[in-house]
């Protein structure tokens, strides 16, 4: 009886550590999630510093003018992206939506006509390629 006990509570420790453990790891690995979604806006920039800090052993006035060259060059990038990327998203868009409205039957057209309205409002118009959201103005000066 009192080997049963003793082997009983060693098992339910082990239990309650498992437990514990996984309940710890769930919330951590949740945690990051959302500040990976909800974090910086530039989570890469900041990550790219940080790392060539570490690697390269950077001094804070050598960080700042890191930070300065990765933010300027994530600048480029979107200006890039959106000067040819977004204009040719926006066709295939366009030409999808032809797709879309050849295969589908009039009753089916007016849904999906209300559909592409709640998602992309321009294509709906029939607006031309925009580039950027209406909402969201340029992040950098044009140069």
């Amino acid at each position: 009886m009192n080997k049963t006990k003793i082997i009983l509570g060693v098992l339910v420790v082990f239990l309650l550590g498992m437990a514990a453990g996984s309940l710890l790891t769930f919330r951590f690995v949740a945690h990051r999630f959302r500040q990976a979604l909800h974090g910086p806006i530039q989570p890469g920039a900041e990550f790219i510093v940080q790392h060539l800090t570490h690697r390269l052993d950077l001094d804070v006035a050598q960080q700042k003018l890191v930070r300065v060259i990765v933010e300027d060059t994530r600048r480029q990038f979107e200006r890039l992206r959106v000067q040819t990327i977004a204009p040719e998203s926006e066709r295939i868009l366009r030409e999808s939506d032809q797709q879309m409205k050849k295969l589908l039957r009039p009753e089916q057209q007016k849904k999906y006509r209300l559909l592409v309205a709640e998602r992309h409002p321009p294509l709906a118009a029939g607006a031309p390629p925009r580039g950027l959201p209406p909402d969201r103005p340029p992040a950098f000066p044009p140069r």
